[in-house]
């Protein structure tokens, strides 16, 4: 979805949305994984990296993540039912972003 920094591309999920819309049924859509170039650190598998700029606000430019999700919240507004968002402590039995210690927020 987004290869570049700020260039995001949503044909993919966007076929899927659509498909879900003409068949009347409601989108899940799950928010995961973190591209190389967003990295907090270099390494061969960025599924393992906490995005860089994560403790920042999540509409700050430099919060790679929370940029990431405005975009997608934007762009597929009214269109997806629910969102499913992985994070270090939803995700501390899977590959993905190990290196951060679980943090939980309070509802």
């Amino acid at each position: 979805v987004e290869k570049e920094s700020g260039s995001f591309d949503f044909t993919v999920p966007e076929a899927f949305v659509s498909s879900d819309a003409a068949h009347s049924m409601l989108t899940i859509a799950t928010l995961e994984h973190t591209p190389f170039w967003a990295t907090s650190a270099v390494t061969k598998n960025p599924t393992n990296q906490v995005p860089s700029g994560l403790s920042l606000a999540f509409d700050d430019p430099q919060n790679t993540w929370g940029q990431f999700v405005l975009a997608a919240a934007r762009h597929f507004r009214g269109r997806i039912a629910y969102y499913e968002v992985w994070t270090s402590s939803s995700c501390s039995r899977w590959p993905t972003w190990r290196s951060r210690a679980p943090t939980r927020t309070p509802r």
